[in-house]
């Protein structure tokens, strides 16, 4: 008598428990977790945003209670007036600096040694 194969829908084993359409599920899976990066963040911290999200309380900022505070009393205001300083600097003097600093202090001229000078003798009196 010839023995007839039982079990012929199963599908073959191939490391442990795993078919290959186990493995075929499970390989994108992993390899989302490992490389995968959306928003920045790797996929776990990704996952583990999204659970804190659907766990956490919800806050409606539309429906917040209104709470009165009470009014301060209005105190005198004051004027302040600021001095506004003239500055004594000329076009010839802004375009001096500016060449200084385009070739970064390699040039200086005569004119923005003086203006430094000046600079320096007003800062000193004060």
């Amino acid at each position: 008598m010839k023995v007839v194969p039982q079990y012929v829908d199963v599908e073959d084993r191939i490391a442990g428990p795993l078919t290959w359409k186990h493995i075929g599920f499970l390989v994108p899976i992993f390899g989302a977790l490992a490389f995968a990066k959306p928003a920045g963040v790797t996929m776990v911290e990704f996952l583990g945003y999204g659970i804190h999200f659907i766990f956490r309380p919800r806050l409606y900022t539309w429906q917040r209670e209104v709470q009165k505070t009470p009014q301060k009393q209005k105190t005198k205001e004051m004027k302040i007036t600021a001095v506004k300083k003239e500055k004594d600097i000329t076009t010839d003097d802004v375009s001096a600096i500016a060449r200084t600093l385009d070739s970064r202090g390699v040039e200086r001229n005569a004119r923005l040694q003086k203006l430094m000078k000046e600079r320096l003798a007003q800062k000193n009196k004060k």
